[in-house]
């Protein structure tokens, strides 16, 4: 595909396609004359942890922030399909009668400013929950390994 020149900083494309080019397939033998494949399927991965070994250090207090955390996250996300909805009759209401056009668009707008507050009070309920608990967890973390270092 590419070749590189004798400076590092250019690259020159090579002019014969990869269809054309003559390839070969070297079977490669480790010095005890096996296959390399065959040993490396003896190898066993390690188990993958389980979901709820994440939370091994983690007490009731934890939880509630994780929970908590996780409920106004969810109801952020909820916030913008609910904002587009309110957007979409904000521009319905502009085809109304022009006698409603304006008390309507103060009602809608009065509502997208507390959809924004709420969503700016939403996420920042969700990031300091997630931020103490994941500190909390963390100094219970360097504590065991503090402790299991001094043994």
């Amino acid at each position: 595909f590419f070749r590189y020149s004798n400076r590092m900083d250019t690259v020159k494309e090579d002019p014969k396609p990869m269809a054309e080019k003559e390839t070969t397939t070297i079977n490669v033998q480790d010095v005890n004359g096996g296959e390399e494949g065959k040993e490396q399927d003896k190898e066993q991965e390690p188990p993958l942890p389980s979901f709820s070994s994440l939370f091994r250090c983690a007490d009731c207090v934890d939880k509630v922030l994780i929970t908590v955390g996780f409920i106004s996250m969810f109801c952020l996300g909820a916030a913008m399909p609910a904002f587009s909805y309110v957007f979409a009759n904000l521009i319905d209401d502009l085809a109304g009668p022009p006698e409603l056009v304006a008390s309507n668009i103060n009602r809608l707008s009065i509502t997208m400013i507390v959809f924004g507050l709420s969503a700016w009070a939403l996420a920042a309920v969700g990031v300091v929950c997630f931020s103490v608990s994941g500190q909390r967890q963390g100094a219970v973390l360097k504590r065991q390994f503090f402790r299991t270092i001094l043994r």
